[in-house]
């Protein structure tokens, strides 16, 4: 059994990728965001920074507290395979697990990591999006306590990758691999070939025209909540079409606030900057 994890940003599009990638018949459906075991790894790293203050009177050592973390997620993937079977791999999202992928990759040195970045520009529009929905029906959520702050909401960006990116674990790096979220988008064939050089999944019968074709979240049901996680193109055929179109959302000096905040991963990433007036 394999282990696949997806992340990225919220609103970067880690659903639409997963779906491909339970797309083939070898792995379990697509499923809903793994936060349980995001808490599991969330414990092992809550104990790794603690360690010296608290947890070295639980654990002898640093080794034995990753290896008790190690056979607790081992156990929960192998009831979970179980659960689906016959599937043979597991394909697993969760945006806010991201930041924890260093601690990730120690527990599960075998796993595959796959992180999608998207234009943050675009990104954060989306997350505007959906701060305007939720604080129409009154709900308060980190976005909406953010509003329209720009500097807070790449801040908010940059912190699902900046774990990853400062890391200098080889162990990570041979495990993960970055995609923009554009490339997902574009051209499907080297999409896949992509995807199954590095997972070791067969993927056959994939198609962009149809994603969703083993979901097991029903995406027309309404929720009564918004979440950061929900998306009109959820269901639908692969579209680039929201593509680029932030000043639909933002302002120009909005624009320029977020080039400037996240000017490294707009340059690292090659998206070209917008060229407004100042």
């Amino acid at each position: 059994m394999s282990t696949i994890f997806v992340g990225g940003s919220e609103r970067s599009g880690t659903t639409v990728l997963t779906s491909i990638l339970c797309g083939g018949s070898t792995t379990n459906p697509l499923l809903e965001d793994c936060s349980y075991i995001r808490k599991v790894v969330e414990a092992y790293a809550q104990g790794c920074d603690l360690f010296d203050e608290q947890t070295h009177a639980y654990f002898r050592s640093r080794e034995d507290l990753r290896d008790f973390n190690a056979t607790w997620l081992t156990t929960l993937l192998q009831g979970l395979s179980e659960r689906y079977a016959p599937a043979e791999d597991l394909v697993l999202k969760e945006p806010l697990l991201t930041p924890f992928f260093p601690f990730l990759a120690e527990l599960l040195p075998d796993a595959r990591l796959i992180l999608t970045v998207r234009d943050p520009r675009d990104t954060i529009a989306s997350m505007v999006r959906v701060m305007e929905t939720q604080t129409k029906i009154g709900q308060i959520t980190d976005l909406t306590m953010r509003g329209r702050d720009m500097e807070l909401l790449s801040r908010y960006y940059l912190s699902f990758y900046s774990p990853v990116m400062s890391s200098d674990s080889p162990t990570l790096a041979d495990s993960t691999l970055i995609l923009r979220h554009e490339d997902v988008l574009g051209a499907f064939d080297e999409l896949l070939e992509t995807l199954r050089e590095f997972t070791g999944l067969p993927l056959q019968g994939v198609s962009a025209a149809n994603p969703w074709a083993r979901s097991s979240i029903d995406f027309s049901n309404s929720r009564t909540s918004v979440s950061p996680v929900d998306s009109s193109l959820h269901g639908q055929p692969l579209s680039a079409a929201h593509a680029g179109n932030f000043l639909d959302v933002l302002t120009p000096d909005e624009v320029h606030a977020i080039e400037h905040h996240c000017a490294e991963v707009i340059q690292l990433f090659g998206y070209q900057p917008s060229l407004l007036p100042v």
